[in-house]
């Protein structure tokens, strides 16, 4: 099954270029990826 992308309209016409790339995938991969490590390093300081 192949996932086509739907373009955001709202997105392509207001949004800043920085607001497009954190909410691109990618943005959102890494935005995850660091909230999971600070959440591992809470759980690391509180034993």
């Amino acid at each position: 099954m192949s996932a086509t992308a739907i373009p955001n309209v709202l997105a392509e016409r207001y949004a800043s270029p920085l607001i497009k790339d954190i909410w691109s995938p990618t943005g959102r991969i890494t935005i995850e990826r660091d909230y999971w490590i600070a959440v591992m390093k809470a759980q690391r300081d509180l034993g």
